[in-house]
């Protein structure tokens, strides 16, 4: 395989060794234009493994350094790119791109936080902005691609009402900033807002969510939409109900989804019904034990071979090292005395 520079096929130690097992198992070496290796030889292959640790320690202090400029520019308040939120236009004419107001989507966003605080639940939200046709920002990218404009669900409302640029501030990891782009809602509000947020989120915390085995999880699929079907309730009392409900249905409003409510109790008994007459099949049993015991052999086998190929370069590399450590000690002993082994001055070293 030919590459230009070894660093254009691979930037990290341990993704490079893992594309190399794979070539010397097809027996594929690796040359380089510009670069003086060949991975046919092991001499080769110990110059590309330094060349590689260069590599990985310049790809490592760029991203340090654009972490760091990130850093400061939310430290300053200025909003250090990403996709673009309702309520704001990307104002690119100046060397820094920088937030400006939207009037008309400014005066949805204010409207979509009275809302929720006036409905006090994210899917009537949901339904009342599908109602007046109001949807997600969209806008063009710099190739002309149309993006955006989906309608709302519960993810994105959330993911809107919890965003701090509408209060004026920038995030940064855990930190907010003052930012310097005008903000969209009253500081007030946006308290408010989080508040209800966090009143509603609590009864349904993972831990009340995860309180019942969860058999099926992962494993339901809505054929009607074609989304997974997670584990919901509802109390009535002090009793719960558990239900396996569509996503689609979670997110949008019930009527987005044509398929009810599966009760958790009955599919996950008929599923365990099913196993089990499964599992009574004394053929089925001795198949799949049989497809098992295939399966080891074979990632025995693989693993066997891995570790023959990593022995086998191993061993080449030592002798590479010796042969090297042989040559620089026979050019030592072959230079006249008193000549420095970097000088070549006479008694000067």
């Amino acid at each position: 395989m030919i590459v230009y520079k070894v660093d254009r096929l691979s930037r990290s130690l341990l993704d490079f060794a893992r594309i190399m097992e794979i070539f010397d198992r097809h027996q594929v070496a690796v040359v380089s234009v510009t670069q003086q290796f060949n991975t046919s030889t092991p001499m080769g292959r110990l110059v590309l493994n330094v060349l590689l640790s260069f590599a990985q320690f310049e790809r490592e202090i760029i991203g340090e350094r654009i972490r760091d400029k990130i850093a400061a520019q939310r430290r300053k308040g200025k909003w250090a790119g990403g996709t673009p939120v309702l309520g704001y236009d990307v104002d690119r004419t100046n060397r820094s791109p920088r937030l400006v107001v939207n009037a008309a989507e400014a005066q949805q966003v204010a409207a979509i936080f009275e809302l929720y605080l006036e409905l006090g639940s994210l899917l009537p939200v949901v339904e009342d902005l599908e109602s007046r046709g109001w949807e997600n920002k969209s806008w063009v990218t710099k190739k002309g691609i149309a993006r955006g404009g989906q309608a709302f669900d519960k993810g994105s409302l959330y993911a809107m009402l919890t965003n701090p640029l509408y209060a004026g501030r920038i995030r940064h990891k855990t930190a907010l900033y003052q930012g310097e782009h005008p903000p969209l809602v009253k500081l007030d509000l946006f308290e408010r807002v989080q508040a209800l947020l966090q009143r509603n989120g609590r009864a349904g915390t993972a831990a009340i969510r995860n309180s019942h085995s969860t058999l099926l999880k992962g494993l339901l699929h809505c054929q009607a939409c074609d989304r997974a079907m997670v584990h919901t309730f509802t109390s009535r009392g002090v009793k719960r109900y558990r239900y396996y409900t569509c996503t689609h249905a979670i997110r949008s409003g019930r009527g987005k989804c044509p398929s009810g409510s599966l009760p958790a109790s009955e599919i996950e008994q008929l599923v365990v019904r099913q196993v089990r007459q499964i599992a009574a099949d004394a053929g089925l049993r001795a198949e799949v034990l049989r497809q098992a015991r295939s399966h080891l052999n074979d990632a025995l086998k693989s693993l066997g071979q891995e570790q023959k190929a990593l022995q086998r370069e191993l061993k080449e590399h030592h002798a590479a090292m010796n042969r090297l450590s042989g040559a620089s000690t026979k050019t030592e002993s072959s230079r006249p005395p008193g000549i420095g082994p970097t000088t070549g001055r006479r008694g000067w070293r």
